[in-house]
């Protein structure tokens, strides 16, 4: 920011400190989100600036303030807001905000393409789901491993379930990121993770609409999903169809051509709603092969 447009913020930010003198540090931060959705950054920086020397540590403005500078492609200072927020992330008033801070912060790295910095934000973000780290957690990671590598991955959906939560897209992330950097088993791990994270709450609901209902195959599910419009919306939310697609492109990395990886690709080539996932899947099964598509980070 140069020195005149900064002269003129501070004096904005003066004026703005008496103009509200006597409103609470919240109506300027709301007020600063809606001048931000009507396109005028400049007038909500300078209140989301007297939000925060109004009430001191306020996570939530200087994150906006971050969602400012990357509306404006200055992702160095986005980057440091975000860092900013989250060394007060007790402060939060949703305790589970920050998550949505650090996935910010990831996308900002994956755009300017600082891969290292995208995977440790992510991995910051795994390794606080109890489900996957510790000594327990480890021990269940082995269990998921063991039963998709040598039995596939319907007999793990039958056994297992992870419910849904904060991590899902982490998990989701890193496992693509790990297929397109080659790092198969890594990969794996994670892509258990987010598979069974999205297939558990839309067993969950079926099972509320049919009592006896019991999870038989991934085909027969994805076509259960087809029948629910909710359920179909939930898939596309959370990609499953990508995620079972690289699920077993990772799953061919590590161990490669198995019958039950044929299975996990054909119900993926076959599902109704899988949309360009069903033509990389079906061109997986003609001739099956590993790219990688990021180049240099290992």
């Amino acid at each position: 920011m140069c020195w005149v447009k900064r002269f003129f913020l501070l004096l904005l930010i003066s004026v703005a400190s008496n103009t509200f003198a006597d409103s609470p540090a919240w109506v300027l931060y709301e007020r600063g989100v809606r001048l931000a959705a009507d396109n005028r950054p400049d007038e909500a920086l300078v209140l989301f600036r007297v939000a925060i020397s109004r009430r001191g540590p306020f996570p939530e403005a200087e994150a906006a303030i971050g969602d400012v500078f990357r509306g404006e492609s200055s992702f160095d200072l986005a980057v440091r807001q975000y860092n900013r927020a989250l060394e007060y992330a007790s402060a939060f008033t949703v305790p589970d905000d920050h998550f949505s801070v650090r996935y910010k912060l990831a996308e900002v790295y994956e755009t300017v393409r600082d891969f290292r910095a995208y995977e440790s934000t992510l991995r910051a973000i795994t390794d606080l789901d109890p489900a996957f780290i510790g000594p327990a957690a480890a021990a269940m990671r082995e269990n998921y491993r063991t039963t998709i590598t040598t039995r596939g991955f319907d007999q793990l959906a039958r056994l297992y379930r992870i419910d849904d939560g904060f991590s899902w897209r982490a998990h989701s992330e890193l496992g693509v990121f790990y297929v397109d950097t080659g790092r198969y088993e890594q990969a794996l791990s994670h892509l258990i993770f987010s598979a069974l994270m999205i297939i558990t709450p839309v067993v969950e609901e079926i099972r509320r609409v049919d009592l006896d209902y019991e999870y038989t195959t991934l085909s027969a599910l994805l076509r259960d999903i087809d029948r629910f419009p909710a359920l179909s919306r939930f898939a596309d939310t959370r990609e499953l169809y990508k995620n079972l697609y690289y699920l077993a492109d990772s799953l061919y990395g590590v161990i490669g051509w198995r019958d039950h990886i044929r299975s996990l690709w054909t119900a993926v080539s076959t599902a109704p709603d899988a949309g360009v996932w069903a033509i990389r899947a079906s061109a997986q099964l003609r001739d099956p092969r590993l790219e990688i598509r990021i180049d240099g980070v290992r």
